[in-house]
């Protein structure tokens, strides 16, 4: 999982590029971080256990959250970040890093604090408040700020309708 920065830097730059979409911001920053907020990762995520991606598919059509609403909208964008981070955009770093035996928590909290100065984050929810440390002022081992940077410009662009539409058909999401 992108860490809580990323996610809530997506959110927040989707809204800012989508200003007419969303409607409560708090609803959809919730349902952005909801999955990683919960102990069943597998659950949350609607994972397919074998290939552990993302169950994009499985998400569309469950009929718990509604996909069209703030929070499920939230909820949608936080795993498709998910699946194009880790299976596509950073897969090579996801690769070395998994070969290295480690994670990215290290890195995660290196990104912090340039993430929430790039992207003004101002307001996180409590929930997600422990996972903000800006202490550490360290080099990454894996990933890039410029990467990140580009992925997160990049996602807050894309159309949640598109997807959903893409995902249907193909079971992959784009962009």
């Amino acid at each position: 999982m992108p860490s809580f920065s990323i996610h809530i830097a997506i959110a927040n730059e989707y809204m800012r590029c989508h200003p007419n979409e969303i409607g409560s911001k708090e609803n959809f920053i919730k349902g952005n971080i909801a999955p990683d907020l919960s102990s069943n990762k597998y659950e949350s995520h609607y994972d397919n256990y074998a290939e552990r991606h993302s169950g994009l598919s499985k998400f569309v059509e469950q009929t718990e959250i509604d996909i069209h609403s703030d929070y499920g909208k939230g909820y949608f964008l936080h795993l498709i970040a998910d699946e194009l981070f880790y299976h596509k955009i950073f897969r090579k770093e996801c690769m070395v890093a998994k070969k290295s035996n480690t994670d990215f928590y290290h890195d995660w909290d290196c990104l912090n604090k340039p993430i929430i100065e790039k992207y003004k984050i101002k307001e996180v929810p409590e929930e997600a408040e422990k996972y903000f440390d800006i202490t550490l002022e360290e080099k990454t081992q894996f990933l890039d700020f410029e990467k990140v940077k580009k992925f997160i410009d990049d996602l807050s662009k894309i159309s949640l309708k598109e997807q959903e539409k893409e995902i249907k058909n193909n079971e992959n999401p784009i962009i």
